[in-house]
């Protein structure tokens, strides 16, 4: 059989990489909590990058085969300069990656450890694994023959070649046209509205779904996931003072418009007064019959010593609302602090509304620390492996740019509705406040794959010939067939995503496609040619400083093999 062979060189790495994660993640949620989008994220993940590093390391194997090589020599030059692009890129994504550890959100850390453990995975198949496929398999990977021939007429070099050269004799034109469309797909991104989608984030047609929109219409939105509060008073619960204290606070809910209904153990019945209820609990929590302390003990830890109430809030609207989340707010910077009696008690407001909002707090609290981790240690690496300032300022830059085109193909679909029908989803008239984050942590590194594989040839040109035009057109010759076939693959495998039913997961995966698809085409094919025409040698420039840290050296012109750089 000649075709699983040939699969197993390029597929063998994403397999592998996709069992070694889901294997990981259920070793590590025996340790600590892991999502159950671990599961999706990790396999998108570890699908794309497998098969990208398989192909960027087999293009450059069969590169060093047709230089006359033997399989054992191709192998090891593979290694040593497709190995060092798989290897770099692999960083540049687990940078962004581990950005997402430092939110305290469960969701967020076990997605962050699914998908380092995948690009890890992936990046060590394709150094460790593949070159030994390679080896065994040596020329069998160019069977079937017609195949090869058609994937080669369809891939072709000297189109690329042609492709940068007519680029670069017009960069001024080709850098408007291609930052003009970035900007405008990234303007819808400016009227981003972020919120939280509960059970929302769930397809029109699941069965949990249409059970929720059942209860919210018979019974209120607001009876899914009420408000609760916590109190815990330095005085007896049975206290007068202690139930006064609590009266007045669900009082003062219940004259909230936002509200619909409280309930606590000082606040059940509406014909009853605070005297009523002080006179009720006069003699102790232990004196009351038994039924009357079995309907208590749903909102009084009587095991406990009854020294913890809890009462509930039911709101008019849904708890992922702005109304809920406005109340549960103002509950704890106004209403609970405005409270005579309260004073020295624990009071904490909890449910479904207040968990939404602390994590979403927490995350975008330290949503700017995670911007400025990725992009320096970004930067810093490129700025290491290239020997230059202008090359990572100008990668990070366009980066950023296929980021907030993405952002605003988002607001488009999932803010605004468009396309929503065909997706199978109702537009929530927001997107979830979990997705840019998540996207820019993913995408950033995810999207820097390729930037560095097309960079590393190109540089290994320029440090052999100092001629730059020529290294660029050249650099692009032997990249552009494999970025765009690794780029199609990816974009297929992350809009698969999109057909689910999670709104999140759709989300993401249609944020992916649109970023690597515009950031192999408009990115890679025009701005990167001719951006680096425009500068020209400018490109490599580095002060004497950062040649005096790193080296006036390359390391990706070790070992490298002569080239002709072809005008």
């Amino acid at each position: 059989m000649r075709l699983p062979r040939r699969f197993s060189a390029w597929g063998g790495g994403a397999l592998l990489a996709i069992l070694l994660t889901l294997a990981g993640a259920f070793v590590l949620g025996h340790v600590v909590p892991v999502s159950v989008f671990v599961q999706n994220i990790a396999s998108m993940i570890g699908l794309g990058v497998g098969i990208d590093y398989s192909l960027f390391a087999l293009n450059r194997f069969r590169y060093e085969r047709r230089m006359g090589k033997d399989p054992e020599a191709a192998a090891v030059a593979t290694v040593a300069h497709a190995g060092k692009a798989v290897a770099f890129s692999g960083v540049t994504v687990i940078i962004g990656l581990s950005s997402l550890l430092v939110p305290a959100s469960s969701i967020l850390r076990s997605v962050a450890m699914g998908g380092i453990m995948a690009v890890l995975a992936a990046a060590l198949a394709s150094l460790t694994l593949l070159p030994a496929l390679l080896v065994y398999l040596g020329d069998w990977i160019e069977e079937p023959q017609r195949l090869t021939r058609l994937l080669g007429r369809l891939g072709r070099a000297g189109f690329w070649h042609g492709w940068a050269l007519g680029v670069m004799r017009r960069p001024a034109l080709f850098i408007v046209l291609g930052l003009a469309a970035l900007v405008a797909l990234a303007i819808p991104a400016t009227g981003m509205k972020t919120g939280a989608l509960g059970v929302k984030m769930l397809g029109d047609e699941a069965q949990s779904r249409r059970g929720y929109d059942i209860v919210a219409e018979a019974f209120g939105a607001g009876r899914i996931g009420p408000v609760q509060v916590v109190v815990e008073p330095n005085a007896s619960l049975a206290d007068p003072a202690t139930i006064a204290a609590v009266h007045d606070l669900c009082t003062a809910l219940d004259a909230d418009p936002r509200v619909d209904e409280v309930r606590s153990y000082a606040y059940f019945d509406p014909n009853w007064t605070l005297a009523d209820y002080q006179n009720a609990f006069a003699g102790g929590f232990d004196a009351l019959p038994e039924e009357s302390r079995e309907a208590l003990a749903r909102v009084v830890n009587l095991a406990g010593g009854a020294d913890t109430a809890l009462m509930f809030a039911t709101l008019y609207s849904e708890p992922e609302s702005e109304e809920a989340d406005s109340l549960v707010a103002d509950l704890r910077s106004e209403i609970i602090p405005s409270v005579a009696g309260l004073e020295g008690s624990r009071v904490l407001v909890g449910g479904p509304t207040a968990l939404e909002r602390d994590v979403r707090l927490e995350l975008y609290g330290k949503y700017p620390f995670v911007v400025a981790l990725v992009l320096a240690a970004t930067f810093v690496l490129l700025m290491v492996l290239f020997r230059s300032l202008v090359i990572p300022a100008k990668a990070v830059l366009m980066n950023l740019l296929s980021l907030f085109a993405a952002y605003g193909f988002l607001v488009l679909v999932f803010q605004h509705g468009y396309g929503a029908d065909l997706l199978g989803f109702s537009s929530a008239g927001f997107v979830n406040w979990v997705t840019p984050v998540m996207l820019f942590c993913i995408l950033f590194g995810l999207s820097m794959d390729y930037e560095v594989f097309l960079l590393s040839r190109i540089k290994e040109a320029y440090d052999q010939t100092g001629d730059n035009t020529g290294s660029v057109a050249l650099g692009l010759e032997r990249t552009g067939a494999i970025i765009t076939s690794a780029a199609l693959i990816l974009v297929l495998v992350s809009g698969s995503f999109a057909l689910g039913d999670i709104i999140i997961i759709k989300a993401i995966g249609l944020g992916m496609a649109l970023a690597i698809a515009l950031d192999a085409t408009l990115v890679r094919a025009l701005l990167v040619p001719a951006t680096m025409r425009l500068l020209g040698d400018l490109n490599w420039w580095a002060p004497a400083w950062l040649r005096r840290v790193v080296g006036n050296g390359s390391f990706l012109a070790e070992r490298a093999e002569p080239v002709e750089v072809r005008g």
